[in-house]
C-alpha cells in the first residue's frame, strides 16, 4: 500500500501508506545530503519496529562497523547525542536552518527556522525539552 507524497522540491514520491514523506537536499560538511522525514499517524506496533529497524541499519552504516556486529551501537549513539544536543552551536544551527529554507533574508524566514528547532528539540527531547 502506497500514495503519492508531494516533496519540498516539488516532485512527488512513493510512500508506504502509513507516512508522509518530505524530501529536500541541504549542504552538511561540504557535501549534498539527502534528508527524508517520515511523519507518522500513530503507528501500529509493526511499522515502529520496521522504524528501528531502519534507524539501526543507518547507524551502523554511519558507524564505520564493518564487523556485521550491533552491540553496543545504540549505547554508542545515546552517548554521542546528549553531548551533541548540550553542545549545540544554537547561532550556527539557526545559520544553517535557514538556508536550508532557502532563506532570502527575510525576517520570517529566522523566524520559521528558531520555530522549526524549537520544533524538532521537542520532539527529540521528549520529557527532557
Amino acid at each position: 500500500m502506497s500514495k503519492v507524497a508531494k516533496t519540498n522540491d516539488g516532485t512527488s514520491k512513493r510512500c508506504l501508506k502509513f507516512a508522509w514523506m518530505s524530501y529536500t537536499t541541504i549542504q552538511w560538511h561540504g557535501r549534498n545530503a539527502a534528508i527524508c522525514c517520515f511523519t507518522f499517524k500513530k503507528m501500529k506496533p509493526h511499522q515502529l519496529d520496521l522504524q528501528r529497524t531502519i534507524m539501526m541499519d543507518a547507524l551502523y552504516e554511519r558507524s564505520g562497523r564493518t564487523c556485521g556486529t550491533y552491540t553496543g551501537l545504540w549505547q554508542e549513539f545515546c552517548s554521542d547525542i546528549g553531548p551533541n544536543f548540550r553542545d549545540a552551536d544554537y547561532d550556527q544551527l539557526h545559520a544553517d536552518v535557514c538556508q536550508a529554507m532557502d532563506d532570502t533574508g527575510s525576517v520570517m524566514t529566522a523566524k520559521q527556522a528558531h520555530q522549526a528547532i524549537a520544533t524538532c528539540r521537542r520532539h527529540l527531547l521528549g520529557k527532557w525539552a
